[in-house]
């Protein structure tokens, strides 16, 4: 909340209802003179100066300096542009911001904050010049922030990041170890990490450079291709590529800082991994044997199916739901049509029927969750997400105490979601993963549900016999055919790829043109230079999950109309506001990737198999596209293709070693006195 007030001099000064002023003090000083900008002289009388530059100061919330600074050798004129186009300007405008800042410079802020109204009349215009003052009097206290971090390129995410994560201390630990503390922020390269260090001016050693560029190297792939350790031989190429140094010396430079990696073997080949993810990797392998540990079974138990029930369980069922009853933690696998959410059913009626067991039922998204909480028979256990369980648990004010959770579609488990959820059980309990091991690894990092199994330390059973009649009929089906019989509403186009002509961004614009030619426009946004537009009826899919507007990430519904400055979404008979600012949770849905599909079936399927998208067709990729269609798959494309896809078995495979880790776990660790 803010409010205007006078400080002693008379002019007006904007502060937080808590008394804080301006957070971020800006300091012009050039040939030995400090001059305040958006602060009064006092600040800068009490910061230390070295060197020509602005200075960006971090006061309290007495507007006393906190001892610590950065420096901009150069006007940061590209943030004062962002800062004065940014929304709260309103009036200003890019065109306008680019003007301001290019003939006055950072020295308008001076004018802003003494609100000398004659001299912004004089330079811009009255009009701009209330325009200014408006929006100064909103966004003073931030004026210091979104310059600096605007300046180097920061996007809104970014900066959000920084506040919350660091504060005021971001400007202390950026001098302590600027590599570190630069790779904690989402989405910042190497060499736009290199070149923030510039900006500020701050030296590092060469062993800082080579140690930060492993360790990038090992976070690239661990974001970018799911790994979460390396061979070393490729990390040190990967790091010589970067840093332009011999292997020697950056072997050297690692084995010196020993404490921010990991070196170990795997059938006497060397790998390599930070820390951190060895750390985690360990938790979750100590986390596993502590759960087996505490878990005691019900002996002398024995689960047997009802044979005269309308769907009863086969001898194969039985025995997975009896295997997964006698474990603390169990592996349940098998392909689409082998009974997965039948032996759900079964699990939950002989835990809680036959042994009086309190169970929790989730998965790792909304539109899995939202699948078993179709079946009636599962729906009063309220399956929900992980994160959604989890929350629950972390703001409930006693313990949830429950004896089973029931985990499906953990083949989509990436390893943080896994860290976190292996912490969730209440001590004695079990769990119980079921999944599909066949499927693509994660979206996210790591691969804990196949790592699990090659670990051979948990109890595993897998399903073979298919229930499904005609779970899968692969067609030929090419482009033009018009009487393929498919019914398109029933239909679901899935794609590997966003670009290319059959990818989904063209796709969509086909798709939406020929189904909904005549639709009204309700909103648009930009997909990089295209403008995509929404209308009416538009198919659409939600890509963040919100828990105020209880959508989900994957919910799939069509756009209605526009209610004041809120989108109108159908999902399933229920509609959902979405505020103009959240338009980016939002895609057309006509066509969707097959990564986003997973945890979802359809009727109908078509794919197409072409050779702009050879680079991400696998083996997996292709059963996990056919393998979401319930009646009719349609490969559209190249047989060649296909064949080619299909012989890929290794390339969605990833380097880790939490199986090794849960092999060698020492239960021992939680027993010492």
């Amino acid at each position: 909340m803010l409010a205007i007030t006078n400080d002693v001099s008379g002019k007006n000064k904007i502060i937080n209802k808590n008394g804080a002023g301006a957070l971020i003090a800006v300091i012009s000083y050039f040939d030995s003179n400090p001059e305040p900008l958006n602060c009064e002289s006092v600040v800068a009388e009490n910061t230390a100066t070295s060197r020509d530059g602005f200075y960006f100061v971090p006061l309290n919330k007495d507007d006393v300096p906190l001892g610590t600074q950065i420096i901009l050798k150069e006007e940061p004129i590209e943030g004062l542009k962002k800062y004065l186009s940014n929304k709260n300007f309103q009036g200003i405008g890019p065109k306008n911001a680019d003007t301001i800042a290019q003939n006055i410079g950072m020295t308008v802020i001076k004018y802003l904050h003494e609100r000398n109204v004659n001299i912004l009349e004089e330079k811009t215009s009255k009009k701009l010049s209330e325009a200014l003052l408006g929006g100064w009097d909103l966004d003073y206290e931030n004026s210091g922030f979104e310059i600096l971090f605007s300046q180097i390129g920061f996007s809104y995410t970014q900066k959000k990041f920084v506040k919350e994560e660091f504060g005021n201390k971001f400007f202390a630990e950026i001098h302590k170890d600027p590599y570190m503390l630069l790779q904690r922020i989402p989405r910042l390269s190497f060499d736009k990490i290199e070149s923030i260090i510039s900006i500020f001016g701050i030296e590092v050693s060469l062993d800082q450079k080579i140690v930060a560029a492993t360790r990038h190297a090992l976070m690239q792939s661990e974001a970018e291709r799911g790994n979460t350790c390396g061979p070393l031989e490729r990390v040190l190429l990967r790091t010589q590529e970067i840093t332009k140094n011999d292997i020697e010396t950056i072997q050297t430079a690692i084995n010196s800082h020993e404490h921010l990696f990991n070196n170990f073997k795997v059938q006497d080949k060397n790998f390599l991994e930070t820390i951190e993810a060895c750390e985690r990797d360990n938790d979750i392998a100590q986390q596993i044997c502590l759960i087996k540990d505490n878990f005691k079974p019900i002996k002398g138990k024995q689960f047997s199916a009802n044979k005269n029930a309308t769907n009863p369980l086969s001898e194969e069922q039985v025995q997975a739901i009896q295997n997964s009853l006698e474990a603390g933690v169990s592996i349940i696998t098998g392909g689409p049509g082998t009974g997965k959410t039948r032996i759900i059913e079964g699990l939950a009626q002989v835990l809680v029927n036959g042994f009086r067991k309190t169970i929790r039922i989730c998965a790792p998204t909304g539109r899995a969750a939202k699948r078993i909480a179709e079946n009636q028979a599962l729906k009063k256990f309220q399956p929900s997400t992980i994160h959604m369980l989890k929350a629950m648990i972390d703001s409930s004010a006693k313990d949830i105490e429950f004896d089973t959770l029931i985990v499906d579609e953990s083949s989509m488990i990436d390893i943080n979601l896994f860290n976190d959820l292996v912490k969730m059980l209440p001590l004695g309990s079990q769990l119980i993963l079921i999944g599909d091991v066949d499927q693509l690894p994660p979206v996210g990092a790591g691969q804990p549900f196949l790592d699990l199994i090659r670990s051979k330390k948990i109890v595993v059973s897998r399903l073979s016999k298919q229930f499904r009649q005609g779970i899968i009929e692969v067609v030929d089906f090419f482009t033009g055919n018009k009487n393929s019989g498919l019914d398109f509403d029933k239909t679901q186009i899935l794609s590997p790829m966003r670009r290319f002509s059959t990818g989904l961004i063209n796709l969509n614009a086909i798709m939406q043109k020929k189904y909904n030619p005549n639709g009204e426009k309700v909103f648009s946004k930009m997909e990089g230079e295209k403008e995509i537009q929404f209308c009416a009826g538009d198919k659409v899919i939600c890509t963040q999950k919100d828990y105020d507007i209880d959508v989900r990430n994957g919910d799939i519904g069509y756009v209605v109309n526009k209610v004041g400055k809120n989108i109108r979404v159908e999902f399933d008979g229920e509609m959902k506001l979405f505020h103009n600012n959240k338009i980016d949770y939002l895609d057309l849905a006509y066509a969707i990737t097959v990564h986003k599909s997973q945890g979802s079936e359809y009727p109908n399927v078509v794919m197409p198999i072409v050779d702009d998208h050879r680079i991400m067709l696998t083996r997996k990729l292709i059963y996990t596209a056919i393998t979401r269609g319930k009646q009719n798959v349609c490969l559209i494309g190249s047989k060649r293709v296909l064949r080619e896809a299909l012989k890929k078995v290794f390339l969605n495979l990833r380097y880790s070693d939490l199986n090794q880790k849960i092999e060698n776990a020492n239960i021992n660790l939680f027993h010492q006195n």
